[in-house]
């Protein structure tokens, strides 16, 4: 029994897919820290540089849609920042490009008060899944399948869904590509350094429209566009950044000055980020202009122990780098300038757009019933686990069929925590076991 339970080959079957009305109902609204998390993971995207093989599994069209996709034209992205308007009480996009982090001690901070603005939400999404698992139940006694119509949820919740749903409006989407996607994450590993003036300095200021642009003057008053690190076709050559507050606009501008002062050194800008923002860039107005010269960053770098000889081993780190990548970035340079002489390139799709977050977990709902061909429940959280017609989903429906239990995949963990917990419970209630325990333990210490 003890082997039994120490190697079983019992895997977790779910449907390859958290879709998030069901995380939604999982977590507990009443903890600031569990929101914020929820937040962070409806944003999270795949990081691109992880498709440098274009392996068919790291190619997901999901990943695409919400990496490819702003705010607006992303589900699950829309969905975080329409979950953290609610929360601040503030639907200014202005604000929330401002604002909006993904630093969780400064979200928890922002969503204080989520117990009381999300627990109705949750309520109401649970008291609808739950009627879908007793219809189910009761559907499956009495023999109602899909051969007519296959009844998914109960009178009083298919209204309550048809009545979140009139909120929402189908429509085209359409946003720039800023660049060629092929262009846009083209990776950079190091800064590339286009003004060595020792005197330079970096400015910033805001356009009518809100904009921050973000330049560097060199002793002559000759200027230069920002450059984004890493990612350096991003944006648009000194766009998409910000000061005077803890966000991503201060983040990527922490980044893009430090390796700029460092010769180009991205390790250095990104071990001091956090570190610059907090005690040179907050502190500066976000509604004010932007002055820091290139000489007070250098004076700020020597108080981390980023001294002369750091900088130079820098400099000789990156001139390595430009050897073997210089090449490559003068034909990714070649191709922007033909995108720039076409007129640019547009993205077009068509979407469900909800306007407020509760409709944008009923819209959620509706795509997981539309897109699974079962719908089953764990046996752990009885919540839904969406199984879509595949292979894999035919041995999930075969399992629930014959009894067997299927999990999420958070959920199967801890499963296996539990069992492991009753497992050694029961072992560390026998004599012998104690016993021989305590001599390993001797053992060690002698050794």
């Amino acid at each position: 029994m003890e082997a039994k339970v120490r190697n079983s080959r019992e895997a977790p079957v779910d449907g390859g897919r958290e879709w998030p009305c069901v995380k939604f109902c999982q977590i507990d609204v009443n903890k600031p820290e569990e929101v914020a998390k929820f937040v962070v993971w409806l944003c999270g995207v795949k990081d691109p540089s992880e498709w440098q093989d274009n392996a068919e599994h790291d190619l997901n069209p999901q990943d695409l849609l919400e990496t490819l996709w702003s705010w607006q034209g992303a589900p699950r992205k829309r969905m975080g920042k329409l979950c953290w308007q609610l929360l601040v009480k503030n639907n200014s996009t202005r604000y929330f490009d401002q604002q909006f982090t993904y630093d969780l001690h400064w979200l928890e901070r922002q969503a204080f008060d989520c117990g009381r603005i999300l627990s109705p939400v949750q309520k109401k999404l649970r008291w609808v899944l739950e009627g879908f698992r007793e219809r189910r139940m009761k559907d499956h006694f009495i023999g109602q399948g899909s051969w007519g119509e296959e009844w998914l949820l109960p009178p009083q919740q298919a209204a309550y869904v048809r009545k979140q749903l009139r909120n929402v409006r189908p429509d085209l989407v359409e946003e720039s590509s800023n660049y060629e996607d092929a262009l846009r994450y083209y990776i950079l590993p190091y800064f590339e350094v286009v003004c060595t003036d020792s005197s330079r300095v970096y400015i910033g200021r805001h356009q009518e429209n809100g904009v921050a642009c973000l330049w560097i003057e060199d002793g002559s008053g000759k200027k230069y566009p920002l450059s984004h690190t890493t990612f350096p076709f991003d944006h648009v050559p000194g766009t998409g950044f910000s000061w005077g507050y803890f966000g991503g606009g201060p983040s990527a501008l922490s980044l893009s000055i430090l390796a700029d002062s460092a010769a180009g050194d991205l390790e250095i800008a990104k071990t001091l980020k956090f570190p610059f923002i907090e005690e040179i860039l907050a502190k500066i107005s976000w509604n004010g202009d932007f002055k820091l010269s290139h000489k007070k960053v250098l004076q700020w770098l020597k108080t981390k122990n980023i001294r002369q000889e750091e900088l130079t081993k820098a400099e000789q780190h990156v001139n390595a780098l430009k050897g073997v990548h210089e090449k490559d970035l003068a034909e990714q340079k070649e191709r922007l300038k033909q995108i720039q002489e076409m007129g640019g390139l547009r993205m077009q799709r068509f979407d469900i757009v909800p306007l407020d977050f509760e409709s944008a977990l009923y819209v959620d709902l509706m795509h997981m019933f539309e897109r699974s061909g079962w719908v089953l429940h764990c046996s752990r959280c009885e919540q839904p686990v969406a199984c879509e017609r595949s292979p894999r989903g035919n041995r999930q429906r075969a399992r629930w069929v014959a009894g067997r239990p299927i999990y999420h995949e958070s959920c199967f963990k801890e499963h296996r925590l539990d069992r492991k917990r009753v497992y050694w419970a029961e072992r560390s209630k026998k004599q012998s076991f104690r016993a021989s325990e305590r001599q390993r333990a001797r053992e060690r210490r002698k050794a």
